[in-house]
């Protein structure tokens, strides 16, 4: 229960560096003061917490949880990345079609309207590929069975 309360002080510190500091974040993380102060602190709370619930066999699961929360949280950043396309993609729509004609502008926007609908449907459905052929079938797929046996002529 105590290691959760360091996975949850990590989220706050990365929320509110991310408030106080806006784009700039990159530069702030990186800083000597921000690790000490913001992410060492909760680091610590994960790793005692895990080895008072566990004994010190838990440090390196904390660690790999550690490594698992970051690959999750980029996971997510994907699918930030698709909503921003997303944004982009209709600004450009609107952008060439507001210096044209109503007449034009109408059938531009329903063709952009179907062709970003169509790329996001595509990028929608190979991220849940992706996460279910990486991170599903490597915690659950246990690959148990009859193996294969090539057809062969004789």
């Amino acid at each position: 229960m105590v290691g959760n309360v360091g996975w949850i002080a990590f989220y706050w510190a990365i929320a509110y560096l991310f408030f106080v500091n806006g784009i700039n974040v990159i530069n702030v993380v990186f800083n000597f003061n921000t690790i000490l102060y913001y992410f060492l602190p909760p680091i610590l709370i994960l790793i005692i917490g895990r080895v008072v619930e566990g004994g010190f066999g838990q440090i390196f699961e904390a660690l790999e949880q550690m490594i698992s929360l970051i690959s999750n949280t980029f996971s997510y950043f994907r699918i930030l990345a698709i909503g921003a396309a997303h944004t982009l993609f209709s600004k450009i729509f609107f952008d060439i079609g507001g210096s044209l004609n109503l007449i034009i502008f109408i059938p531009l926007l329903a063709l952009g309207t179907v062709l970003i609908m169509g790329f996001e449907g595509m990028l929608a459905f190979l991220h849940c590929l992706r996460l279910h052929w990486v991170e599903f079938f490597m915690k659950f797929y246990s690959g148990t069975g009859i193996n294969f046996k090539q057809f062969k002529l004789v």
